[in-house]
């Protein structure tokens, strides 16, 4: 059985260019989700569209791995910058963890992660995990270099991703969120995905590309055409070099 590269993002503009690479893409359905089938420079691949938030996203990814051999998951899209991450709009972003925002306690004297409280989301192999979802350094290493020396004009950074259940629309809750977990940028999608990816033992990569700063909210500012195209144009330089990123396993 064919092993595929998994490609997924939440909204079908985030795919688009990914489709017009691939080669003889046809419709399928997994767990009521569309999904396309073909391969991508020769290798094999399944593009799902996830739908927005955390629910959807676990929804699709567990359809996925569960009805198909995977060998990779990549996960794209747009994401908000916060203000200290050294980001800017239309900049690429390669998470090094995935970190829930929301999940914890808010406290009159502050807030407190799911381990401040004792509450892990899941254990597995004697290790617990809280909010905290380590993805694999040496290929969110190889990949930046890969962007960094390919054609796309944008700067290219790793580090860790915080997703929210809520968009952050102020510069001071983004300021809050930075100082509190030092991610470089935010989506919502991202950790559901890093979770289930760590229950299959499936390797996740992701990569985004920054359609606004997180700042208070002006929708002015955003470029989400130029955030989507870098981020699908990312994906495609390292599809296109996969047997290097590859050795990183």
């Amino acid at each position: 059985m064919n092993r595929y590269l998994a490609f997924t993002a939440s909204i079908p503009a985030e795919t688009q260019y990914v489709l017009e690479a691939m080669e003889n893409p046809r419709k399928i359905t997994l767990g009521q989700r569309l999904a396309y089938k073909g391969k991508l420079f020769g290798r094999p691949i399944i593009v799902m569209i996830t739908g927005v938030g955390k629910v959807n996203a676990a929804q699709s990814i567990t359809a996925l791995l569960e009805n198909t051999e995977i060998e990779t998951v990549i996960v794209s899209g747009c994401g908000g910058a916060y203000i200290s991450s050294g980001l800017d709009i239309g900049d690429i972003a390669v998470a090094t963890e995935e970190i829930y925002g929301d999940e914890g306690v808010s406290l009159p004297d502050g807030w407190q992660s799911l381990e401040g409280i004792g509450i892990p989301m899941f254990e597995k192999q004697q290790k617990r995990y809280f909010n905290w979802f380590p993805l694999n350094s040496k290929l969110a290493n190889k990949v930046v270099d890969i962007l960094k020396t390919g054609p796309i004009k944008a700067k290219v950074l790793s580090g860790p991703f915080i997703t929210v259940s809520q968009v952050s629309g102020s510069r001071e809750i983004g300021e809050l969120l930075y100082q509190r977990f030092q991610g470089i940028c935010e989506n919502m999608e991202g950790a559901a995905i890093a979770h289930i990816c760590t229950l299959y033992d499936i390797p996740l990569l992701e990569i985004r590309a920054i359609s606004n700063m997180v700042e208070d909210r002006q929708l002015s500012h955003w470029n989400k055409t130029i955030a989507i195209q870098n981020s699908q144009n990312a994906i495609l330089e390292v599809v296109k070099h996969w047997k290097e990123v590859m050795c990183q396993f």
